[in-house]
């Protein structure tokens, strides 16, 4: 579960990376193929569509078969926005807001439970000497009044 949860998040990031880069370019008026592509030299996420492909097609793609199942639903607002005609800036800034609240949560909630797996690394790795030290100079001392009588 960990390095699934571990790829998850990494997956999130680019994800968000992806968003603000696809964002900043849609913003300033360009049209979604050529910020996608742009996007996409920015990011490791996805691969550049190829040159017969439409941008329907793409995110209908991304909407089927993107890893995050929980972020499929973006690529299908998108693609609905997109093929409307409306504007997309709203839509992806959106977007990257709520990806950035997602992963900020995550890692509240990934620091709530640090000190406790912190505590019990520290619990296992001193407690066992510092027994070793309390208990040993004991029975040594044990062992000699035992052999006196």
């Amino acid at each position: 579960m960990g390095a699934s949860k571990s790829k998850s998040v990494l997956l999130k990031k680019q994800l968000l990376l992806f968003f603000d880069v696809l964002a900043l370019y849609v913003s300033v008026g360009y049209d979604l193929f050529y910020a996608w592509n742009e996007a996409v030299d920015s990011s490791e996420l996805f691969v550049r569509p190829e040159a017969h492909q439409s941008m329907n097609t793409v995110l209908e793609e991304l909407e089927n078969s993107f890893p995050l199942k929980n972020y499929r639903f973006t690529f299908g607002v998108l693609r609905q926005l997109y093929s409307r005609g409306a504007t997309l800036t709203p839509a992806i800034q959106t977007f990257s807001k709520t990806l950035r609240r997602d992963l900020e949560r995550e890692f509240e909630a990934h620091l709530r439970t640090a000190p406790l797996r912190a505590n019990l690394c520290l619990l296992l790795f001193f407690l066992p000497p510092a027994l070793g030290f309390i208990v040993f100079p004991f029975l040594q001392h044990l062992r000699q009044v035992l052999f006196k009588f």
